[in-house]
This record gives structure tokens, C-alpha cells and sequence, in this order.
């Protein structure tokens, strides 16, 4: 999804799904302390070409993705959502302000069961497992779980392409308890750093590692802005 300079001031004011596992420590484009500039100094990722990679083939995949999820359910879609926003607000020292800019909603026939949809590309299609499992990188996990608790979901799907168009899908249940431990690391770090403006160390969340027992270990997160560096 393609971010206006706008939405990207809007965007200091919370945190957004696909921050977590960063603040967690486990994410594979930034830490903490990365992310703590972008919200009190007002940094910005650089944007690269694997981010308009993404973007370009985004509803492509949400098509494709959508069709996946309709087929392997064994229902119909009855309405799919773009885009959708998801958010909690902040409650001061106990619960911190994340939001979640959904890929996609759908809502399937029947029940009318309501599944989050994640579309990705990635050049690292090895660091996914099997078709249809769980086995997805931990920052896909934490971001995904965020999104599901924020929108009252069970469950999510997330579609991947890879080099040379190879796509798979991946289904996974919502974890309660893992979604506990991303709340408590935000609210911690919303409220002991960001908000009195105390840069945080680079620190990973060992509980949390274990709750997800997976994790990617490459790195590439840039920021740039005056600020960035101070």
C-alpha cells in the first residue's frame, strides 16, 4: 500500500502493525530504537525498489488471493474489503495507540466469517515453509497477529510471491497469547520511550522469540532526515 507524506506525519501519532516485531526486536528492517526516531524525530524508511515491487503487485495478489482463500475455504466471498483500518487507542501507562492498514478484509458467505488477507513479495521464499501451513517469518507472524487483534479476527491468510512468479499461500490462527505479549512490549515502549522521549536500545524480546519459535535474522531497514541520525 502506497503511503502519502501525509499519512506518513499521521503515522508518528501510533504504531502500526507492521512495526511491532521491530520494537520487539526481531524485525528484520528495523529495532527499536529505529523506530523511536521515526515517531519522536520524524525519520522516514527510505523507500526502495522491493517497496514498489510490493506495491505494483499488491492487487494482483489480493485477486489471486482472494480466489485462494474462497477455494480452500469451500465458501464463497461475499464481500472483500481493501484497505480496511484498524485501531485501538492509547490508554496512558497500560495500552499503547497501534494500528492496522489491512491488505485485505474478506468476508465469506455463509457464516459470514470475517479473514484478514496479507499480500507479499519477497526475494527469500525459502524463509517461508510449506503451502498452506503456518511456517511464515516472525515479522510476517507479529504483524499479521496485530492485525488480526485489532480487527477482532481469528484468522489470516497471507499470499506470497517470490522470484520468478512463484506464489503460495500460508493460513494462520490467531494466537492469543502472543498478541498479549506484542500489546505489553508496545505499551512499554510507547509509554517508557516514546512518550517522555527516551531513546530505547536495540533490544529482542526473548519471551517472545520463544512464543513464535521462528525467526528471520536479515536486516535492512534504512532511515533518512535530519534528524535520523541524532
Amino acid at each position: 500500500m502506497v503511503i502519502t507524506a501525509e499519512q506518513r506525519e499521521e503515522r508518528r501519532g501510533y504504531i502500526g502493525a507492521s512495526e511491532v516485531a521491530s520494537i520487539c526486536g526481531i524485525g528484520p528492517w528495523g529495532n527499536p530504537a529505529e523506530i523511536y526516531a521515526m515517531k519522536v524525530l520524524g525519520a522516514s524508511k527510505k523507500e526502495t525498489a522491493a517497496m514498489r515491487n510490493g506495491n505494483e503487485y499488491e492487487p494482483f495478489l489480493i485477486d489471486y488471493g482472494t480466489e485462494q482463500v474462497s477455494q480452500h475455504m469451500e465458501r464463497g466471498v461475499f464481500e472483500l474489503d481493501t484497505n480496511p483500518e484498524f485501531s485501538q487507542k492509547a490508554i496512558e501507562g497500560k495500552q499503547a495507540p497501534i494500528t492496522a492498514h489491512l491488505d485485505g478484509l474478506i468476508t465469506l458467505e455463509g457464516s459470514k466469517q470475517r479473514v484478514v488477507l496479507e499480500a507479499k513479495t519477497t526475494r527469500f521464499l525459502e524463509d517461508y515453509g510449506k503451502p498452506w501451513s503456518d511456517e511464515i517469518p516472525a515479522h510476517i507472524l507479529c504483524q499479521v497477529t496485530a492485525q488480526m487483534g485489532l480487527s477482532g479476527t481469528r484468522r489470516a491468510f497471507v499470499v506470497v510471491m517470490g522470484r520468478e512468479v512463484n506464489i503460495n499461500m500460508y493460513d494462520i490462527a490467531f494466537d492469543p497469547e502472543l498478541w498479549k505479549l506484542i500489546q505489553a512490549k508496545c505499551a512499554d515502549f510507547w509509554w517508557n520511550q516514546v512518550a517522555p522521549q527516551v531513546q530505547p536500545k536495540g533490544e529482542i524480546c526473548l519471551e517472545l522469540l520463544e512464543r513464535i519459535d521462528r525467526h528471520s535474522e536479515d536486516n535492512g531497514m534504512e532511515l533518512f532526515g535530519s534528524k535520523a541520525e541524532e
